[in-house]
């Protein structure tokens, strides 16, 4: 029987008791109520006898009898209970009269009589979670069985953790110092931490310049192959990167071509302009099997196999 069972069953057995103690409760009121009656009826058989023959006063023997044997007769109600018991166990109803009671075979252990209960009168398994328990014994096992791991289930403790607990700030920036401690920084002291100065933002001249080795920024004119760009490579992960000019190709800014927003698939490609670095789209196609389409007037000069095809009409 388990700990869950004990309790259940104490319970059970102190709603018999109270019930116990209200039927004694009865029994004495009644007892109280035969006591008195047996009294009156000593008073009313004195009074009989003191008026024997007297027909105008008193009641007949016979009729102080009937008055007794109402009186016994209407005393019911008495607790009948087994021929023998056992020392200690607890007594339960046997039946739904309430008027019969027997023996039961559970005597109630150290946790019925006592006032407190501590690890010495624990001598069961361990209680289960589902009963309210632990279901270990040790400190490692119970935060497993409660899914409480320290670093898998719940965070570790971190004096960092304190820190930020004890933070008040308002506006202000988490900052992790030379040390390792989390502290609180106004703007002004993460301005002067991250090289910003007053009164400027990341875009600021100076705070470019300084970032690129005191690179002086100068107005958009005409790359050389040496200078360099910076780019984000898509490729790895977005990071920024350097990269020469000269490696896009062109020298100087010498046969840079600019083409147009948009072209057509296999069209033959125009110069726009005389500046040589624009091109643009056209009407003429060459498509995959070299057949020429989309040709308005063709202007001829010279010989086709000898023949002059000026001449031609």
């Amino acid at each position: 029987m388990g700990p869950a069972d004990v309790k259940g069953r104490l319970q059970e057995f102190e709603q018999v008791l109270t019930a116990i103690r209200q039927e004694h409760q009865i029994l004495l009121r009644k007892l109280q109520s035969l006591e008195s009656e047996n009294q009156s009826l000593k008073n009313k058989v004195q009074f009989a006898g003191r008026n024997k023959g007297n027909a105008g006063g008193g009641i007949s023997a016979t009729r102080a009898r009937a008055i007794a044997e109402d009186v016994v007769g209407g005393a019911g109600g008495d607790v009948t209970g087994p021929a023998s018991a056992t020392d200690g166990n607890f007594v339960i109803f046997d039946g739904a009269t309430g008027k019969v009671i027997k023996d039961d075979s559970l005597t109630p252990g150290l946790l019925a009589t006592q006032d407190t209960v501590n690890n010495d009168d624990w001598s069961g398994a361990d209680l289960a979670v589902t009963n309210g328990g632990t279901g270990a014994s040790d400190a490692s096992g119970a935060r497993t069985n409660l899914g409480l791991v320290i670093g898998t289930d719940v965070q570790a403790h971190d004096d960092n953790l304190d820190n930020l607990a004890a933070l008040n700030a308002t506006e202000e920036f988490l900052y992790l110092n030379a040390s390792g401690d989390v502290v609180s920084r106004g703007a002004g002291a993460t301005r002067s931490i991250l090289n910003v100065e007053d009164g400027a933002d990341v875009t600021d001249e100076a705070n470019v310049t300084d970032a690129l080795d005191g690179a002086t920024l100068t107005d958009v004119g005409t790359p050389a192959s040496g200078d360099l760009i910076l780019l984000q490579d898509a490729s790895d992960s977005n990071n920024l990167k350097v990269a020469q000019f000269s490696e896009f190709g062109g020298e100087g800014g010498e046969g840079d071509v600019s083409g147009p927003e948009s072209s057509t698939d296999n069209a033959v490609v125009r110069w726009d302009g005389t500046d040589g670095d624009t091109i643009q789209d056209s009407s003429v196609l060459i498509d995959d099997s070299d057949n020429i389409s989309g040709i308005g007037n063709i202007t001829l000069s010279g010989t086709v196999d000898g023949r002059d095809v000026a001449s031609d009409s």
